[in-house]
């Protein structure tokens, strides 16, 4: 597969891993990794995908800078990105 970037670039995936355990608070949520070649950066972000949003329920308010998820009922708020002044 090929995937298109935000910056429009295209990019292979090395390889992809199923059904993995990812930990969000204190739930468990089962999860599939596209795993992609980047240079080494700290600044890289984790991409969620649509389907891991969808199935948490997630809603993102981009002038609070926030990610709300849904999990088990219970409503999980992150902080994320960088404050626009």
């Amino acid at each position: 597969i090929i995937l298109q970037l935000a910056d429009r670039s295209l990019v292979q995936p090395k390889g992809v891993i199923e059904d993995v355990l990812v930990k969000v608070c204190n739930f468990i949520i089962p999860t599939d990794f596209v795993i992609l070649d980047f240079e080494k950066n700290r600044e890289i972000p984790i991409l969620l995908g649509r389907p891991f949003l969808a199935m948490l329920k997630s809603t993102i308010d981009l002038e609070k800078n926030e990610l709300t998820m849904n999990i088990n009922g219970e409503m999980e708020t992150f902080k994320c990105g960088h404050k626009q002044s």
